[in-house]
């Protein structure tokens, strides 16, 4: 995430995500600034999935990214 020159991120690997049911769901985290501090306002948020498709047998990539009002 990112705002007028203040970066956060994260990184999630393993852990208890929701089953696929092929339909939409939502998942919450909470990024922090790695220095400054984010404010009330507009920013940037990007998020980048990938994952290993048992079925297929192959690895598949997603990404998006969005503007946000804090």
């Amino acid at each position: 995430m990112g705002q007028d020159g203040v970066f956060g991120g994260m990184t999630v690997l393993g852990g208890t995500f929701p089953a696929c049911t092929g339909k939409w769901q939502q998942a919450t985290f909470t990024v922090s600034a790695e220095s400054g501090t984010f404010v009330t306002g507009t920013a940037t948020v990007s998020g980048y999935v990938a994952l290993y498709d048992s079925v297929e047998d192959a690895d598949v990539f997603a990404d998006d990214t969005a503007t946000t009002r804090l």
